[in-house]
């Protein structure tokens, strides 16, 4: 079977065989180095191309980013102690998950694992960040906590606005066949109106100009005499009936009557 290469980034060895030590962690556990982990050369082929390389005069370029480095110099600090037991309390948690799985040589794993936590908690005690918005990770949780219970009530005022909209969508249909309705009855209305108007227009003979052509009245209409003139032609005694009618009119019994009667009217209209 061939062998499987494991590598560390932090740790920075090579290891040969799952659960073996590299040649940092062996010899920061304190126990012998084992054969099948060569040393790491990483660091002598920086130096070699640091020597390779040596330091140019500076530019223009260079002291605008040497003035813009100084500039976000200033937002970067060291980790605090909250992030830092953050840190550990994560990895403590992911180096008992890797151990719980059945792997041969348990004990150099943990070894392995334990070097590698004490070694980025040391770069931790060293390294600057950019802390951001957040000055402790610790907070995150308590962040995703208050953000998923906005979430939550975002989403219960979004059901709510959707059941106010369908209602509303409902409402709204109502209207539109409440309106198409009375759409419809206006138009019987105006049909049954212009049969009505020609009926209209038939019986009085309407022109152009909305004025009745009627025949003319005959002349002998006109020339006729006045209807209590012929009621008096066929009275004897005219003269004696007129004054009768005269004194009868302004007699105070004809008053009487006549208020009496007037005051009827009024009770009647006021009822």
């Amino acid at each position: 079977m061939n062998e499987q290469a494991w590598t560390f980034p932090v740790c920075a060895g090579v290891v040969t065989h799952p659960g073996q030590l590299c040649a940092e962690c062996a010899c920061a556990s304190g126990k012998p180095l084992q054969t099948g982990c060569p040393q790491v050369r990483h660091s002598s082929k920086q130096m070699k191309k640091q020597s390779e390389n040596p330091e140019q005069p500076e530019t223009g370029k260079s002291t605008n980013m040497k003035k813009k480095t100084l500039k976000n110099k200033v937002t970067w600090q060291p980790l605090s102690k909250d992030n830092k037991e953050y840190f550990e309390a994560m990895m403590d948690s992911m180096i008992r998950y890797v151990l719980r799985a059945e792997i041969k040589e348990k004990e150099n794993t943990q070894i392995h694992l334990n070097c590698l936590k004490e070694r980025f908690l040391q770069l931790c005690e060293t390294h600057k960040v950019s802390l951001g918005e957040w000055n402790s990770l610790k907070e995150v949780s308590n962040l995703l906590v208050k953000e998923m219970e906005t979430l939550e009530a975002n989403e219960e005022g979004l059901a709510f606005l959707q059941e106010e909209t369908e209602k509303a969508v409902k409402a709204t249909e109502l209207i539109n066949e409440n309106i198409q309705n009375l759409q419809d009855k206006i138009r019987i209305l105006e049909s049954e109106l212009e049969e009505e108007e020609e009926k209209a227009k038939q019986v009085l003979q309407l022109d152009g100009t909305k004025a009745l052509s009627l025949p003319e009245l005959p002349k002998k209409s006109i020339k006729a005499p006045i209807l209590h003139e012929e009621i008096l032609k066929r009275i004897p005694n005219q003269k004696d009936v007129l004054k009768d009618l005269h004194v009868m009119n302004n007699s105070a019994e004809m008053k009487n009557m006549l208020t009496f009667i007037k005051e009827a009217y009024k009770k009647l209209d006021a009822s």
